[in-house]
């Protein structure tokens, strides 16, 4: 990569792997200031953190799927499953309170799990992948 942008996202990399970036910079008197990096791709649900304890409704974000159109998200209290949704995009902002199988349902204190699948086809005939994730956090108002 050349140019004048402050990041990079190279859409090429495999989960698991590890790839070694070299990062040179040029300032306008030619003097060069050099690093490399060594980085694995992020994996799995990136958000919340696993164990996280939030006072309100979370922002739930994953690493995408590489040729995944849409994704299946579900909410899990205990043995409750309290919400399945399908998003087109790699992240969902839960809220406080929405409807799920007829009846109103809230985030209350207590401990919940968000599993996401990816998720291939259409809508009416998906075909899921391997689960991109599980999450583990608490949900602890005043």
């Amino acid at each position: 990569y050349s140019g004048k942008g402050r990041r990079l996202v190279d859409k090429r990399v495999r989960a698991g792997a590890r790839y070694w970036y070299q990062v040179k910079l040029f300032d306008r008197a030619g003097n060069v200031s050099s690093r490399t990096l060594a980085v694995r791709p992020a994996v799995g649900i990136l958000m919340p953190a696993p164990g996280a304890v939030l006072r309100g409704a979370p922002l739930v974000r994953w690493a995408p799927v590489r040729k995944a159109r849409f994704y299946n998200l579900q909410l899990w209290r205990g043995k409750q499953k309290l919400l399945t949704i399908w998003p087109n995009e790699p992240l969902l902002r839960l809220e406080d309170t929405w409807r799920f199988g007829g009846k109103r349902q809230r985030l209350t204190n207590g401990a919940y799990r968000v599993y996401v699948w990816p998720a291939f086809g259409t809508l009416a005939q998906p075909r899921y992948g391997a689960r991109v994730g599980q999450v583990k956090f608490v949900v602890r108002r005043r």
